[in-house]
């Protein structure tokens, strides 16, 4: 008898995570699960604990196999054709899954190609940040669609129909990015056939490794192990990582009718409120829906710049303009603004504006090379971007 839910695991080298995002799969409320440890050239570590694992819970299935090419997409492609049930879920080796992720999102795809549960993740600083919109909202997936370089999901959180795979998208389809989970997700967010449901819970927990590059394996391992521990309080931790996501949709819910949405929000401190903690999901659905004039934009964007400290959160602020007010005008508003608005964080928005497509590298380099200056650049984004296109003089 084929198992109720197939999990895929992907790992390579992260040991000090690996066990943790292995025992919130197993610890889930729904037990019937196939779950394939996919080893992609794997380190001996990552051998040992999934060999491991696999010798004391009979669910697990170790397919040890040779790196693959780029992201492993390859491997997981097997891992997916060798699936036996019908609902594939993903999780990566350094995120958390809550106990009911599979209960909860597995019903949708009783109705639905794939499906996914709210996003929240968990920055360096161990706030919680949720995402505003889920991905079946249509709005959602066109962005998915554009290549804005904002993936709005994750794989951790999604899962989808085995009978879908490679009829609506695969992890070896082209697509307009680099990623090939991007492109994956994307594929399936442009079918117009594609039914795609969501749901409003959180049931997982993306721990990025992208904002942790500069943690050692022992603090990488502190830090998951610490929130593992607490997913029995998730509830309340949640309720307070809330707070300021529940009062943006109260400010939206409350804003009269008969004024302008943007003066409301103006008003009562709506832009700020909704990057405040670098909540920036929250920001990036405001202000594509309701961006305020371009004057008012140069002065926000110094003051929405100074809550932002979760290292690679800037770069989400600058890409919210893009998305606003597109590519040249979003350029002279961050430029602007770093002018206008002296020597602060704003001018590293700017700097990765302006690098981000390529207009300008000798200003930008400038720029970000007074943004290193006046610091921090807590996950050296700044400085790896100089480094890259160091020849521009």
């Amino acid at each position: 008898m084929s198992p109720f839910a197939s999990v895929i695991l992907p790992t390579l080298n992260r040991s000090s995570t690996l066990k943790y995002s292995l025992a919130s799969v197993q610890n889930q409320t729904e037990r019937d699960l196939e779950i394939l440890l996919v080893l992609d050239g794997a380190t001996e570590a990552c051998r040992d604990i999934a060999n491991a694992a696999a010798a004391d819970d009979s669910r697990i299935e170790v397919l040890d196999l040779p790196k693959s090419h780029g992201q492993g997409a390859h491997s997981i492609d097997h891992a997916v054709r060798s699936a036996r049930s019908e609902r594939i879920f993903y999780i990566d080796d350094d995120d958390l899954w809550l106990p009911s992720h599979v209960a909860h999102l597995a019903p949708l795809l009783e109705n639905a190609d794939i499906a996914d549960s709210r996003v929240c993740s968990l920055d360096r600083h161990g706030r919680l940040h949720l995402t505003p919109c889920a991905a079946s909202n249509e709005r959602m997936r066109r962005l998915l669609g554009r290549e804005t370089r904002q993936k709005l999901i994750y794989d951790t959180h999604i899962a989808h129909r085995k009978d879908s795979y490679g009829v609506i998208s695969h992890w070896l389809c082209n697509g307009p990015t680099k990623w090939a989970v991007w492109n994956f997700l994307i594929g399936f967010a442009l079918d117009p056939a594609c039914r795609w449901m969501s749901c409003d819970q959180v049931t997982a927990v993306s721990i990025h490794g992208a904002a942790r590059r500069d943690f050692t394996p022992s603090e990488r391992a502190s830090e998951i192990s610490l929130f593992f521990e607490s997913l029995s309080d998730f509830d309340t931790a949640l309720s307070e990582a809330s707070v300021l996501f529940n009062l943006f949709r109260l400010l939206i819910l409350d804003a009269p009718r008969d004024e302008s949405f943007v003066d409301y929000m103006l008003a009562h401190g709506g832009y700020e409120i909704a990057s405040s903690g670098g909540r920036e999901r929250a920001l990036f659905s405001l202000f594509t829906c309701f961006p305020p004039d371009q004057d008012v934009a140069v002065v926000l964007a110094g003051e929405l710049a100074e809550p932002v400290e979760s290292g690679y959160m800037f770069e989400s602020i600058a890409l919210v303009y893009f998305e606003a007010y597109g590519q040249d005008t979003h350029e002279e508003i961050l430029l602007r603004s770093a002018a206008e608005t002296g020597p602060n964080k704003a001018a590293r928005l700017a700097a990765y504006s302006v690098a981000l497509f390529r207009r300008d590298r000798p200003a930008a380099c400038e720029i970000a090379r007074k943004a290193i200056e006046i610091g921090p650049d807590p996950v050296g984004a700044i400085a790896h971007w100089l480094d890259r296109i160091s020849q521009c003089g």
